[in-house]
């Protein structure tokens, strides 16, 4: 895939990134908020073998594992939305609206709906896009 393309993914995933984000810390905040009530389970035989099953410590471990997953989501989210936020920087007013405009509001804008709010032709709206991700795809 070339570095255009890619880039412009990353631009298109900006606000699912951003969900995904939201998602994450409810995950989260649901995880550590469960009290992990049980019944005793008497199903399980010991006497066949020696193995000692530490439901509590399994169930303990198993939060923390689940916390440690999504909070890796959340800072790989995080790092790539900084890095596509850096990267505006180095357009211009106008680009940056454009791409914001295309990219970053929710709902996604039209480029109609885009050519209406900056007042610029769909062909000249489409032409600052590919020039601002000409730009903010070196530092991607």
């Amino acid at each position: 895939m070339d570095l255009y393309k890619k880039t412009e993914q990353l631009l298109n995933s900006y606000v699912e990134m951003e969900v995904e984000i939201e998602n994450s810390l409810l995950e989260i905040g649901e995880i550590r908020n469960d009290n992990d009530i049980r019944a005793i389970n008497f199903n399980e035989k010991s006497s066949k073998t020696n193995k000692v099953n530490k439901d509590v410590e399994n169930r303990v471990v198993n939060k923390e594992d689940r916390i440690n997953y999504y909070l890796n989501i959340i800072n790989k989210n995080k790092t790539i939305i900084k890095k596509i936020e850096n990267s505006t920087k180095v357009l211009t007013q106008l680009e940056k609206d454009v791409i914001e405009l295309k990219y970053f509001h929710n709902p996604i804008l039209s480029r109609k709906e885009i050519s209406r709010k900056i007042q610029l032709t769909p062909a000249a709206i489409d032409k600052i896009k590919i020039r601002a991700i000409q730009k903010m795809m070196k530092f991607l």
